[in-house]
């Protein structure tokens, strides 16, 4: 599973003595001390939630919001190919391009910016190749 690292207290040393959990919404995980925060097993969910601590039994609430997101999936790219000279552009067709990504195109180990036209299709321009070959395209949330 996924692990935060909750920063910004004043000490972490009375807290060793503590019985932690990390309160994600309503739900509350395992928590440990380290060295320069809490560390806090994410659970399963969806939407915003707010971060908090339990120390003892007693709700420490915090302002940092956790997003949850779906995983990207990718089911068509179109086209397939592309000139090496690039300046065209393809079309990714999937799910989970959530309003608040920042998206990137990686045509092999290019980057390119994408351009999120729904939830379900992003677009990104090809670069230029020095020769012809065959890459693979991932796409890459920045945002998460």
């Amino acid at each position: 599973g996924t692990r935060i690292l909750l920063t910004g207290f004043a000490s972490t040393e009375i807290l060793l003595h503590s019985e932690l959990k990390c309160r994600f919404g309503g739900q509350e995980t395992h928590a440990t001390v380290e060295s320069n925060g809490i560390g806090c097993n994410v659970p399963n969910g969806t939407g915003d939630v707010v971060v908090g601590v339990v120390a003892n039994g007693t709700t420490h609430e915090g302002t940092q919001i956790f997003r949850f997101r779906n995983p990207l999936a990718v089911s068509k790219v179109a086209p397939h190919t592309s000139s090496i000279d690039g300046g065209g552009t393809v079309t990714v067709v999937g799910n989970g391009f959530h309003a608040h990504g920042i998206y990137e195109c990686r045509f092999g180990d290019m980057s390119v910016k994408a351009r999120r036209l729904d939830e379900q299709q992003l677009r990104c321009a090809v670069p230029a190749y020095d020769v012809p070959e065959t890459v693979y395209l991932s796409i890459v949330d920045a945002e998460a």
